[in-house]
């Protein structure tokens, strides 16, 4: 499981982050943040939620790289969190 507020725009290259390839589906404002419908190539489809300014957003149709952190990341397996 990944929080929607754990993943951001652009390519965090650093040891111990994640980054992949998206295509923007909506962008909706809903008050403090901008929440976020994308798509992978693989065909998961992920929420983000963006609060604050961040620079160089990108708008639905547009292709993106969204990252976050593997310490953000939990797995769960038959509803039991795994170490």
């Amino acid at each position: 499981m990944l929080r929607p507020e754990h993943i951001g725009f652009g390519d965090d290259a650093s040891s111990g982050s994640v980054a992949i390839p998206v295509r923007v589906q909506s962008a909706v404002f809903v008050g403090a943040a901008t929440r976020y419908q994308v798509k992978a190539s693989s065909g998961q489809v992920l929420r983000i939620d963006v609060s604050g300014v961040q620079a160089a957003r990108p708008g639905a149709g547009e292709n993106a790289q969204i990252s976050w952190r593997l310490s953000d990341m939990r797995i769960y397996r038959d509803g039991i969190l795994q170490k």
